[in-house]
């Protein structure tokens, strides 16, 4: 049985990194199984088993490809358990992954149509190892589905109501608490706050200051280069997500910050 809707392309977002053959074997599976595939790299160098980084690279990247294209993410700590792989098709897209929150953003901010529990091994390599899923079942099952194998063939449909959803930052009238959630290649510290939830306060307050660590900012730089060389600064990155940086330095480094680290802003008059 065929799927109605034709795959354009699938996408790969791993923490497999590119020192290794993984990458390049899941590709050689989906390609025997559908030589005409078209793939495209998202990342492959998300930090070791970092759900939420995997989330938030994924959230910033996946509306831009064209429609019912497939987004296949392994970040995936607990494979080999029995959490589940999760097939989704929400808003314009599709997903395959772990159901382990790295469909977080997805969730929250797409309409869910269907999510099925992949389970049907005919639809996996004959052999399956317990630590490399993304060769024995997330690329066989992502070709099988741009040969346009129907979805409902891969396994039960989940209520998505269940599945993980990102947590959003905290906000009053005169502050938000929010949270690391992804460092960049340049070591540059992206937030959960949008610039849409802070200038809806500043509508109202005036002034504000960001208490991060040892850190205290009260104005938002348009780019780097508005400090000099070494300052601390804060800025909207290009999803116009509240962020920090070190003009010239890796500020993750430099400051000791994790994702995961929390910070807030207090507004006043």
């Amino acid at each position: 049985m065929k799927s109605k809707h034709k795959i354009p392309a699938v996408t790969l977002l791993t923490d497999f990194g590119l020192k290794d053959g993984f990458v390049g074997v899941m590709k050689g599976v989906m390609m025997e199984i559908n030589p005409d595939i078209k793939m495209v790299d998202i990342c492959h160098d998300v930090p070791a088993q970092d759900i939420q980084s995997a989330s938030f690279v994924l959230g910033q990247s996946y509306a831009y490809f064209p429609e019912n294209t497939l987004h296949v993410v392994v970040v995936d700590p607990r494979v080999g358990t029995l959490r589940r792989i999760i097939y989704v098709e929400a808003g314009y897209y599709r997903f395959l992954a772990p159901d382990n929150g790295v469909l977080q953003y997805v969730f929250k901010w797409e309409k869910i149509f269907r999510v099925i529990n992949v389970t049907n091994s005919d639809y996996f390599l004959p052999e399956q190892s317990s630590t490399f899923h993304g060769r024995d079942i997330f690329a066989p099952v992502a070709a099988h589905l741009t040969n346009g194998l129907d979805p409902k063939l891969l396994g039960d449909t989940v209520d998505a109501e269940v599945l993980k959803i990102a947590s959003d930052p905290q906000s009053e009238s005169d502050f938000i608490k929010g949270q690391i959630v992804h460092i960049d290649h340049f070591g540059n510290l992206i937030t959960n706050v949008s610039n849409e939830m802070i200038h809806h306060i500043l509508k109202e307050k005036k002034h504000f200051a960001i208490n991060l660590a040892d850190v205290k900012i009260e104005e938002i730089s348009k780019t780097f280069y508005s400090k000099p060389i070494g300052c601390f600064l804060a800025y909207f990155d290009s999803c116009e997500y509240l962020a920090f940086a070190i003009n010239g330095q890796n500020a993750a480094e430099k400051m000791g910050i994790s994702i995961g680290d929390p910070f807030e802003i207090v507004f006043h008059d």
